[in-house]
């Protein structure tokens, strides 16, 4: 709001105290969007935002940091991405897509609501063809405070297309893959067994308190661990898979393997897949559950 103009903010919150009162200053700023993915849709509503900020406290201030994601359904030869389970407040959920990239993070400032978006992938054309278009919206991550790119995180949502693409694409022989002999599936969230297709259930209630019905998988985890072979723990987000098949109890599978993305400096995107032993399947999340 024009910080001159105290009668336009009395009128736009119809409110007096504006007006009136002697704690708006020459310097006194108004927030008209106080919600961080309004603030974001507002200054780039062509980018899809991940369902989940998270904060970050550097240097005596706090932000909250947002994934965002260019993407497009006309990549060439390309299969479009499988968003089944996606939150209701991702921004990819509901889009056609067979090509995303997180190439931005976007920064807001818990204070004043100051947005920086940050270009973390210069590899992408679509961020590269917004940057001309607005050259003075982004900025390269190495203009990002000291410190920041430690606290990023590989985003969640885009985790998760990734690995229910991965449950079909990870076999390399073409007549595997058609006939789908060695497919995985992402498993269904604990708590779902005895629920009936289609339908819900207040008593089955997932991490985030939301109902439960027989569709959920799954949910991707950030955990601190030390995966197999390595010395010291990494900061990761894990998603497991079991063996896809045409019948038999859902809840009733063994667990196959199971996808990490790396967040920590130094080895930040790196996606590996850990295979169990064939003769030795260990229990499933729904069976240790």
């Amino acid at each position: 709001a024009d910080r001159n103009n105290p009668a336009g903010a009395a009128v736009r919150f119809g409110d007096i105290n504006p007006l009136i009162s002697g704690n708006v200053k020459a310097n006194s700023r108004v927030l008209l969007e106080r919600d961080i993915r309004a603030r974001l849709d507002a200054v780039a509503p062509f980018l899809a935002y991940d369902h989940d900020p998270y904060v970050v406290l550097l240097d005596g201030k706090v932000s909250y940091v947002v994934d965002a994601y260019t993407s497009t359904r006309n990549y060439p030869n390309a299969q479009r991405a499988d968003t089944g389970g996606l939150g209701a407040d991702s921004g990819l959920r509901g889009r056609s897509f067979n090509y995303a990239r997180n190439s931005v993070k976007a920064v807001v400032d818990a204070y004043d609501g100051t947005v920086d978006l940050y270009v973390v992938d210069t590899k992408d054309p679509i961020i590269k063809a917004y940057e001309k278009a607005f050259p003075e919206l982004f900025q390269p991550v190495s203009k990002a405070p000291e410190g920041l790119a430690e606290h990023f995180r590989y985003p969640e949502d885009l985790f998760r297309v990734q690995t229910q693409m991965w449950s079909r694409y990870h076999v390399s022989n073409p007549d595997t893959f058609y006939n789908g002999n060695d497919a995985w599936t992402v498993p269904q969230e604990p708590g779902v067994s005895g629920l009936t297709r289609g339908a819900s259930s207040t008593a089955a209630t997932g991490a985030d308190g939301q109902r439960l019905t027989p569709e959920d998988r799954y949910e991707p985890q950030y955990l601190l661990m030390r995966l197999p072979g390595a010395e010291e723990e990494s900061f990761v987000i894990m998603r497991p898979f079991v063996a896809a098949d045409s019948g038999g109890d859902n809840n009733q599978r063994l667990l196959t393997s199971f996808m990490v993305a790396n967040s920590d400096p130094g080895q930040y995107g790196e996606l590996a897949t850990y295979l169990m032993p064939s003769s030795n399947l260990p229990d499933g999340p729904n069976l240790v559950a």
